[in-house]
C-alpha cells in the first residue's frame, strides 16, 4: 500500500469514528425522547383508564337508550308504514347491536384494567434497560446480514413492546440472557460483529435525524391535549380527577334522563299503534 492508499484508507476510518461518534449520540437523544413519549402516551392511557372505570356504568346505559330509542323509533316508523318486515326485525336488531356494544364494554373494561400507571423506581428501570437494549442490539448493526438482521428486529419489537406495556419482567429477561429468550422463542441466534460502510452510516445518522423530528412532533402533539393538561394538573390537586368525573357524570346523567323520556314516549306510541304492551328490554 502507497502513501496516498493508505491516507485513504486513514481518512476513511477517521470520518468512519467520527460518524459512529454521532450516531451514537444521536440515538442516545433518541432514545431519550422515546423513553419520555412512552410515559406520557403511558401517564394519559393510565386516566383515560381510570375515568372510564369511573363512568362506564352510566355509559353503558347512555349507549343502551340511545341504540333503544333509535330501534323503537325505526319500530314506529315501520308500523305506521305497515312494514311488517322491518317491524319484525326491529326487536332482532336491537338484541344484535346491543350485543356486540356489551361486548366492546367488556374489551374496553379488559383493556383499562391493564393501563396503569407504573411506579417512579419501575419506571427508571425500564428506561435504563431499554435505553441499554436498544444500543446494543439495534438491527442496524448487521445492514450486511439479513438474516441475523431479521433476528435482531424481531428482538427489538419485544424490547419495545415490552417498553409500551410497561412489562419490566420481559425486561429483565432479555437483559439476563438474550441469547436463552431468542432460543426460547425460536427466533435463531445473536450475531454481534459489525460490518458497515460510510455511505451506511450517513444513511443510519440521517434515518435517525428523522425519527427524532417523529417523536418529537407526537411528544408535542401529545403534550397539547387536554388530557395531558389535567393529569399536570392533577400533580398538584389529585381531587381534580373527582370533580372531573362528577361533571361527567352530571352531563351523563342528564342525557339519560332525555333519553329515558324519549324511550318511553316512543313506547306508548307504539303500544297505542298495535294494542299490545311493548316488552321491557331486559339490562
Amino acid at each position: 500500500m502507497d502513501e496516498v492508499e493508505r491516507q485513504i484508507v486513514l481518512h476513511g476510518e477517521e470520518e468512519a469514528s467520527q460518524l459512529q461518534a454521532l450516531i451514537d449520540a444521536t440515538r442516545t437523544r433518541l432514545a431519550e425522547l422515546e423513553a419520555t413519549c412512552t410515559v406520557v402516551q403511558r401517564n394519559l392511557q393510565a386516566l383515560r383508564a381510570l375515568i372510564f372505570e369511573r363512568l362506564a356504568a352510566n355509559s353503558r346505559l347512555r349507549d343502551k337508550l340511545r341504540l333503544l330509542v333509535r330501534c323503537r323509533a325505526d319500530l314506529l316508523d315501520s308500523l305506521r308504514r305497515k312494514d311488517e318486515e322491518s317491524a319484525a326485525k326491529a326487536e332482532e336488531q336491537f338484541k344484535a347491536e346491543w350485543a356486540h356494544t356489551e361486548r366492546e364494554y367488556e374489551k374496553a373494561a379488559a383493556e383499562s384494567a391493564q393501563k396503569r400507571e407504573i411506579s417512579p423506581s419501575d419506571e427508571a428501570e425500564i428506561a435504563t434497560l431499554w435505553r441499554k437494549l436498544v444500543k446494543l442490539y439495534h438491527p442496524d448493526k448487521l445492514a450486511q446480514n439479513p438474516e441475523k438482521r431479521e433476528t435482531y428486529h424481531k428482538l427489538i419489537s419485544a424490547i419495545n413492546h415490552a417498553r409500551d406495556k410497561g412489562d419490566l419482567t420481559t425486561l429483565r429477561e432479555i437483559a439476563a440472557d438474550p441469547h436463552g429468550f431468542l432460543l426460547r422463542k425460536g427466533w435463531g441466534d445473536l450475531e454481534l460483529q459489525e460490518d458497515r460502510r460510510i455511505e451506511e452510516l450517513r444513511k443510519l445518522l440521517k434515518s435517525l435525524e428523522a425519527e427524532i423530528e417523529r417523536v418529537s412532533t407526537l411528544l408535542t402533539q401529545l403534550k397539547k391535549s387536554p388530557d395531558y393538561e389535567l393529569h399536570q394538573m392533577m400533580q398538584e390537586r389529585p381531587e381534580l380527577l373527582d370533580e372531573v368525573v362528577d361533571r361527567q357524570q352530571k352531563q351523563i346523567g342528564a342525557e339519560i334522563t332525555v333519553l329515558e323520556a324519549q324511550a318511553e314516549s316512543l313506547k306508548r306510541e307504539i303500544e297505542t299503534l298495535t294494542g299490545v304492551p311493548l316488552e321491557e328490554e331486559e339490562e
